[in-house]
């Protein structure tokens, strides 16, 4: 099926499942004339038949890599082609995360396909873990993408790791979430949500070790090209330079410290009292700021006038055509083909050999203080926190066969095994054994594993080596008592 990728597509139509079942083809054909689902598929290509002109015209995908309470949806109401500077040749298609039931990706890629050169509002958080979802969708639609930014983003540290929002910006947002009156969110998230400040932290935490250069380089790569990322007024200018109240600055840091420990399985301190104890305390704290985190933010009608001419003018601008031939430029080639896996699910495996083998757990006892570094620092010692394992390299495979080989497979997931914990004093790595397949490839890369560590000065490709090491005996290897199923998901990672 890849040749058919780069065949434009006008529509897309969908026949039963079951029509594959049939014995033979007059059963089948028997079957279709008799489905209301197929009869209605062959009406709509009757209709289309007609009209043979192929809109080549590129779209607009605009998303928000945002977190709850930032005030997208507000952005996002009442939007009309009128309001946009759109004529009637465009569909304005605005797709609210928690209208959408089912796949959401899934559903929204199908409608806009059969509405090419469409704009699509996706009013929605799009954290780190869905860019490639936002990619995909770009790539295949032929579109642009257009990332929305809200001002006053900063690195910020709490405790060993980095985000790029402020304790402002999650502040505002915890406080916009709990102004909502009780079951009266589309999503279930307002103020009769038990733990609504939680959830809004665990956002704020998808976003953990990314500094604002590092996320800002990530949303530069999506898409088969894009706009320059659109900016809206968060704070009010005046006001952003005060200072947080110490007291409340102290329970947000807690709270996201709370959040960390979890997603590292951690069992200190994180426990269900635990969380309903530091709910409790950000909940007391925004409420005794409310007057100081409503002064922080600008009039709404502010932000959406900047957020309509914005989108407007990206609209205006777009391009009457992009070609199949044209290639990412060298910022946006790719640089690796990986399966990605979750932090948690690596460190809960870690964490059970730690318990059974005194001498792992010493090995990260001992590179605890440089948890938090830069994992592309490779002057610092640093922990691996975008967990991989290499299908493909840029140096090894060219950028064609990279695309056809594994296109097809990108976003969607893939069983895999962790077996042993291999490691030295420079680099330490988890052992792979991938699930069969015959339509996923195995890694160029004989020795499939996730490196966890590098020490200063070592880089990530040199784990690599650890299998001829062990035979040197200049590494160690602790195998698992059972082997540890694991799943990932495949993405294009892009030169920056």
């Amino acid at each position: 099926l890849s040749p058919g990728k780069k065949v434009k597509c006008k529509l897309s139509l969908e026949l039963p499942r079951q029509a594959a079942d049939q014995i033979d083809l007059e059963a089948t054909v028997e079957y279709l004339e008799a489905n209301d689902v197929a009869k209605a598929a062959i009406d709509k290509l009757k209709a289309s038949s007609g009209d043979t002109n192929l809109d080549e015209r590129p779209g607009l995908i605009v998303f928000f890599p945002s977190m709850p309470g930032t005030g997208k949806s507000s952005l996002c109401h009442e939007l009309t082609n009128e309001s946009l500077g759109m004529g009637s040749d465009r569909r304005l298609l605005v797709k609210e995360g928690d209208q959408i039931k089912g796949q959401f990706y899934k559903i929204v890629t199908k409608e806009v396909l059969n509405n090419p050169a469409s704009v699509v509002i996706v009013d929605k958080n799009v954290p780190p873990a869905s860019f490639s979802s936002i990619h995909n969708l770009s790539i295949g639609s032929r579109s642009f993408a257009l990332p929305v930014i809200f001002s006053g983003m900063e690195d910020t540290s709490i405790g060993q790791h980095t985000y790029p929002f402020t304790l402002k910006h999650l502040a505002v947002c915890i406080s916009r979430v709990l102004k909502r009156d009780a079951n009266s969110h589309k999503g279930k998230l307002d103020s009769g949500t038990k733990n609504a400040c939680l959830i809004v932290v665990k956002f704020y935490c998808f976003y953990r070790n990314l500094t604002v250069e590092r996320l800002m380089s990530k949303l530069r790569s999506i898409g088969c090209s894009q706009c320059e990322e659109l900016t809206i007024p968060f704070f009010a200018k005046q006001e952003y330079a005060s200072e947080i109240p110490g007291d409340l600055q102290s329970a947000l840091e807690d709270a996201v410290l709370l959040q960390t420990r979890r997603d590292m399985k951690s069992k200190e301190k994180c426990g269900l009292q635990d969380q309903i104890e530091i709910e409790a305390r950000v909940r007391s704290s925004v409420k005794n700021h409310q007057h100081y985190i409503d002064s922080l933010t600008p009039a709404l009608e502010d932000a959406k006038r900047q957020f309509v001419t914005g989108v407007a003018r990206a609209i205006a601008t777009l391009p009457e055509d992009v070609s199949d031939d044209t290639q990412p430029s060298d910022a946006k080639s790719i640089k690796i083909v990986s399966l990605d896996f979750a932090l948690e699910d690596v460190n809960s495996a870690v964490q059970s050999l730690e318990s059974t083998v005194p001498e792992i757990k010493e090995y990260f006892v001992q590179r605890e203080a440089y948890r938090g570094n830069d994992e592309n620092d490779k002057t610092l010692s640093r922990h691996i926190t975008s967990l991989h394992c290499t299908y493909a390299h840029a140096s090894e495979v060219s950028q064609s066969s990279m695309v056809s080989t594994f296109e097809h497979l990108i976003g969607k997931t893939h069983e895999a095994k962790m077996t042993a914990f291999l490691y030295n004093e420079d680099v330490a790595a988890i052992e792979l054994q991938m699930a069969k397949s015959g339509t996923v490839p195995t890694p160029v890369n004989e020795f499939a594993h996730i490196t966890l560590w590098c020490r200063e000065g070592v880089e990530a490709y040199q784990s690599n080596e650890l299998p001829s090491k062990l035979e040197e005996g200049e590494a160690k290897c602790v195998k698992f008592d059972e082997p540890v199923d694991i799943a990932g998901t495949f993405s294009f990672w892009f030169n920056e």
